[in-house]
């Protein structure tokens, strides 16, 4: 187990709202009463990191945004990783993203999943928040990843009306002392939404990554 994963771990189990574990069956966790993260720690192929890292220097792709219904037996992905020139990569985005589709629907007992695979180059999500889904599956494959916070670490007063400015936002909203988690590329997290615990979603947001110019390769999946 890897140090900050110990750290991370060391947290009362009584009272965690998170569970982190180098093993993918963690995600599973996500419905335990009281649970609202679930972060599966993983560590990509590096040929697959270069690759990406490489096509991104060019990168101007959209969101495009399909259904997938994991029911089926042949599932078409083709339109999610189309831009991907490289054929290995494609092919090895393809399998997990049908690997992680899958995980999902099983977790969230939700055949149809909603799947996005994009080049962020901008602050997304600026304010902390918490997602209207059931569930919502993150990974981002190179760049700064997801920020998140402990529900010890949310004020949840004040996510009902918080200000416009999301640095008075995010001020309001995170308790004093207490500091935005990140996770790291390769990491896949499944947080739970308001759709299913009302007043309990998993409060995060992307990471700012204007200032440095950095860019980000995320797949998104939502039940």
């Amino acid at each position: 187990m890897s140090t900050a994963t110990q750290e991370l771990e060391s947290v009362d189990r009584r009272r965690r709202s998170f569970h982190i574990s180098e093993e993918r069956s963690v995600l599973q966790v996500v419905r335990r009463a009281g649970v609202n993260i679930a972060i599966w720690r993983r560590a990509l192929p590096a040929w697959v990191t270069q690759a990406v890292s490489h096509w991104l220097l060019d990168a101007s792709m959209e969101r495009p945004s399909v259904e997938l219904d994991f029911s089926e037996p042949e599932i078409d992905r083709s339109a999610l990783v189309e831009p991907f020139g490289e054929p290995a990569l494609r092919a090895w985005l393809e399998e997990d993203l049908l690997m992680l589709g899958r995980a999902l629907a099983s977790l969230a007992e939700q055949a149809v999943i909603r799947a996005e695979l994009s080049a962020a180059h901008t602050d997304r999500c600026r304010k902390l928040h918490a997602d209207y889904v059931g569930y919502r599956l993150i990974t981002t494959y190179v760049g700064p990843a997801t920020e998140w916070l402990p529900d010890d670490a949310v004020r949840r007063s004040a996510m009902a009306q918080p200000p416009a400015c999301h640095r008075e936002a995010n001020a309001l909203i995170l308790r004093e002392g207490r500091k935005v988690r990140r996770a790291v590329a390769g990491d896949v997290l499944v947080l739970q939404g308001e759709r299913s615990a009302p007043g309990q979603g998993a409060v995060h947001r992307s990471p700012p990554i204007e200032v440095s110019g950095e860019t980000r390769l995320v797949l998104t999946l939502t039940a």
